[in-house]
This record gives C-alpha cells, structure tokens and sequence, in this order.
C-alpha cells in the first residue's frame, strides 16, 4: 500500500527539464523570426505590386490625355514633372515628346533622318521608395497631318550609351550653335537626348562634358562637330559612347628564374594597350611623364586613371617597345568607375661583366650604357664598372652593351627573350 503511493506520486511529478524548456523557447524565436520575415517580403513584394498598378494606371491616363489633342499641339521636348500623392506615396510622372520620322521606332534616336511624321512620346512614371523596382514605361506615336510639319525649326537626336552598349540615363548633352548660344537634354531610360524647336543651321557642336567619365580616347569631354538641323524635319546624329572612368596599375614582373638582385633600371617603362577600341599602345616611361593621369604608386608599378573600361580591356608588357608585346595576352578588364591590377608580361633577365680583354679580369671605371636596338628611346646608363657583375631585369629585345673610357668604346650584343634568365652569357671585353 504505502509501495504504491510512493509510485504513484513520483509519476505526478514529471515534467519539462530546464535544457527541453530552453531548446523549446530557441526553436520558436528562430521560427517567429523567419515567419516575419516571410511576412515582411510579402507585404514588401505586396506594396511594390500595388505601386506598380497605381503607376501604370498614371501613365495609361496620361496616355488618354495627350491622345485627346492634336500632335501639333504637344509640347515638344521635356515637360515640367508631375508630381500625384496616392496613399502617401508620391509618383512623378516625366514626359518626353518629339518629332519622329518614322512610327514603328519608339526611341527618337533610332532610324534615320528625314520629315518629321509623327509625334513620339515617352512617359515615365516612377515613385519614391522604389527599392530598385524599374519605373513603369510607356511609349506611343502621333501621325500627324499629312500637311506634316510647317516650323521654322527642327528637330536634332543624340543617343548616349556605355561600354557596354547599354544607353545611359540622366546624362546631360550639350548643343552649341554656330554664335555660341547652347541649350542642353538630359537622356531619358532609353539614352536619347532630343533637342526640338532647334533653329535651322549647320556648324552645330554636340558635347557630353561628367566628372568621372571619358569617351574611348580618355577624354572627359567628349564632341560632336559639323551637325546640321533642317526646318520641319528630325536628323539623327551619331552618339557617344561615353562610361565611367576606370584605373589600371601596371606592375613591373621579373622573369621567374630571376631573384631580387636583378633589378629594372629607373627609367623602365612601361605599355598600355587596348587591342580593339581604338585606344593604341602609350608607353609610359616614367609617371608623371607629361600626363597627369599616371602616377608612380611605388617601386615598379604605375597607376593610369582615366582610362575608358574597354569590354576586352587592357593588357600591358615591360619597356615600351612594340617589340616586347608578349606572345600571349593576359588583359585585364576594369569595371567602370572600378581600379584593377595587372602584372606586365615577364621581363628578361641578364647578368653581365665589363672585363679585360686580355686577362679577362674585371675592368673596373669604365662607363656603362645600355641600348635597346629595337627602340631609340630605351636607353640606360647605368654608371662605371666594378669589380662585380651587373644585374639587371631588361624588356624583351636585342640589347647592345656598351663600355667606354671616354676615348674609346666597346660593346656586345644580346637578344633577350621573354621570361629569359642569361647567365654570364654576357662579355663586354675591353682593351686597357
């Protein structure tokens, strides 16, 4: 009896341990967490749906209003912003109207130049709080009367676009007349800017003009010249190809077999080269060197900015002799407005000695220069001879070592190879 009750009061007192309590409580925070932050993306993904909605229907109704006038009568070029609150969002409306000469074209800048036949329009509506949701577009054209269009002025189209061929927005173009009066477009989503009501002339110059961008060539301010408008009619000039500066370092890299005792002379140079944009080979002796975008950033490397971020970017060798391109391209491809490292192809190596030619012991204090054959410009003195070799990292090509005392002047030559290391494969003998 009392065995039994024993029993039956150590079973009413079972129950959760601490450790069961506590894994319980972690597990149902790291559920109540992931549940809101699936409610949160639902409701997020829910908004941004809502808004999506709100603003097309925004566009559709700016749509029914321009179809509800005369293409003559739309303003041409950008219209002042609208700006419609809708539950406490605010949504901007931006329209861009301009003569056209063809229809199916949506984008002024494509086709070609000619009459001007139709009115074409671009809405963009966009909200605040976008969180990287593309704005609502839309895009039409008016016909306009078979009369076509009797102003006095025209109409002129510039397109803009990246290194990538992708069309940049928000970029502002510049148009100057043959007196100097200028007036400015910025490009919409589809990289076009459209300058209307332009007075017929020719002699017009189109710039783009960003800090922190440059054309192919390097510039920042990039031009147009020789463009002509005509009265009544849309002519289409060739765009820029325009991006954010990049920066390439250029790193001076010994052949493998070579160790640090065989050291570039100071005045190495360097080459830049982009094979497919037009930006050809600049060798870069030494920086400053008369550009003011390359710098030394320290012992053996180069920095060039300003640089356009070419898509098959930039390969760079040792010297700057055409000669010292390597046979096998390794470039390296900057992102815009991004910096990027790239080792040179790797130099030659060549230990040599100035000795006596009749006891072929060392001759000390005679002066020695160095001369690349293949290029004038590569020349280095490198002082008077001592007792011990010379060491040196050398671009490939074929080198003419020189010893002389003033009056008289010996030398011999060596063709260097990429990668090459020439052991004591180098005698200047003198006669003393």
């Amino acid at each position: 009896m009392l065995r039994r009750l024993g029993r039956s009061r150590a079973t009413s007192e079972d129950g959760f341990s601490l450790l069961e309590v506590v894994v319980a409580l972690a597990l149902f925070m790291i559920m109540s967490a992931s549940l809101g932050y699936a409610l949160t993306r639902v409701l997020h993904t829910s908004r941004s749906n809502e808004s999506r909605v709100i603003a097309a229907n925004l566009a559709e109704r700016k749509l029914e209003t321009l179809r509800s006038m005369n293409p003559l009568d739309i303003a041409l070029g950008a219209h002042p912003r609208e700006t419609v609150t809708i539950e406490n969002r605010d949504y901007f409306l931006d329209v861009r109207a301009s003569y056209n000469t063809v229809g199916e074209y949506q984008n002024a800048c494509e086709g070609a130049s000619g009459k001007a036949s139709f009115t074409a329009v671009h809405i963009e509506v966009s909200w605040s709080k976008m969180d990287g949701v593309q704005p609502i577009r839309s895009d039409t054209t008016f016909a306009l009367p078979v009369t076509g269009v009797t102003a006095t002025t025209g109409v002129l189209t510039i397109p803009v676009e990246d290194a990538a061929g992708e069309p940049v927005q928000n970029m502002p173009v510049t148009l100057t007349g043959p007196t100097g009066s200028a007036m400015t477009a910025t490009t919409m989503s589809d990289g076009c800017a459209v300058f209307t009501n332009v007075a017929p002339s020719t002699g017009y110059t189109a710039s783009v003009n960003s800090r922190g961008w440059v054309d192919k060539s390097g510039k920042r301010v990039s031009e147009r010249t020789g463009l002509s408008v005509i009265a009544g009619e849309v002519s289409k000039a060739a765009g820029f190809v325009y991006d954010k500066a990049a920066t390439v370092r250029m790193r001076l890299t010994r052949a493998d077999a070579a160790g640090p005792e065989y050291v570039f002379p100071p005045q190495t140079g360097v080459t830049l080269a982009n094979g497919s944009g037009g930006f050809g080979a600049i060798g870069h002796p030494v920086c400053p060197d008369g550009s003011p975008n390359c710098v030394t950033v320290d012992a053996g490397e180069r920095e060039r900015t300003g640089l356009f971020p070419f898509t098959d970017g930039y390969e760079t060798w040792t010297g700057t002799c055409s000669t010292a391109h390597p046979a096998v391209s390794s470039p390296v491809v900057p992102k815009p407005g991004q910096s990027a490292t790239i080792a040179n192809a790797k130099a030659a190596a060549l230990r040599f000695q100035v000795v006596e030619a009749a006891t072929a012991a060392p001759a000390t204090g005679w002066s020695i220069t160095i001369r690349n054959e293949d290029c004038a410009g590569e020349v280095y003195d490198l002082g008077y001879s001592t007792t011990e070799p010379v060491s040196l990292s050398l671009p490939p090509g074929k080198w003419r070592l020189e010893a002389t005392d003033g009056a008289r002047t010996e030398f011999t030559r060596v063709n260097l190879a990429e990668n090459q290391l020439l052991l004591d494969g180098a005698i200047v003998a003198v006669n003393v």
